[in-house]
């Protein structure tokens, strides 16, 4: 086989060879037969402790929180046909976090409608529904908060409770927890344009240990809410 490189090799009173590459120009140090035994010991003892650093870092770098489950993408109009089915069957509980979730009066069909529609139905089976919603800032006349409200109030006369985070933090989270299994988690709000228009990127992960870490965050986020809209007689 033809030799890509040429070497030259140069003996060394101490043992070594070394290798000239005249093409990269770069020194490399070979142990041979002629090596002395202490230096070749003390090149071994250099391998175990890169070896053990190496064991150590890997260690501590790798993440405490690690989950496994099936991952399901739901990008673009792929969002709707993979939730609404879960929020049709779900019998336990959702845990919802969103920056924006628009209720359409005026049009009923709407996807971000049929959604709201389908929590009030799994309401009167007995799952247990908690949503938290964004409060963008102390002007309520900003139009994520009004959408938000308006939303709001239509879920809590079905008897849903809504919670909204301080209006100095955003929450820009778009998360869902359907019976401490399934996470919908991604860029995507309930609203029109997320839902009829946008290029949005979610999944949905079948991880039940993945739900749980998002249940006790949703738990966390929840103690900082300062507005509560409940149903009434609550």
């Amino acid at each position: 086989m033809r030799q890509l490189f040429k070497h030259r090799n140069l003996d060394n009173s101490d043992g070594l060879r070394i290798v000239k590459s005249q093409n990269l120009k770069v020194k490399s140090f070979v142990e041979t037969k002629t090596t002395p035994r202490k230096l070749r010991r003390g090149l071994k003892g250099v391998s175990l402790l890169t070896f053990l650093i190496f064991c150590v870092f890997t260690t501590f770098l790798t993440p405490s929180n690690f989950f496994e489950g099936k991952i399901y993408p739901a990008n673009n109009r792929e969002y709707q046909k993979l939730l609404l089915p879960r929020l049709k069957s779900a019998k336990n509980s959702i845990y919802i976090i969103m920056f924006l979730a628009s209720y359409y009066p005026e049009y009923p069909d709407s996807p971000t409608n049929v959604f709201l529609k389908e929590l009030i139905e799994a309401k009167k089976r007995g799952v247990n529904i908690e949503v938290i919603l964004n409060q963008s800032d102390n002007n309520s006349s900003s139009h994520t908060t009004i959408e938000n409200l308006k939303t709001a109030r239509y879920l809590s006369n079905s008897g849903i409770s809504v919670y909204f985070t301080p209006p100095d933090k955003t929450t820009h989270s778009k998360v869902l927890v359907i019976d401490s299994r399934y996470v919908v988690i991604g860029s995507a709000n309930w609203s029109y344009s997320a839902m009829e228009k946008n290029n949005e990127t979610s999944v949905i992960i079948d991880s039940p240990k993945l739900a749980e870490f998002y249940i006790k965050h949703f738990e966390e986020i929840k103690k900082e809410c300062l507005l509560l809209i409940q149903p009434a007689g609550k």
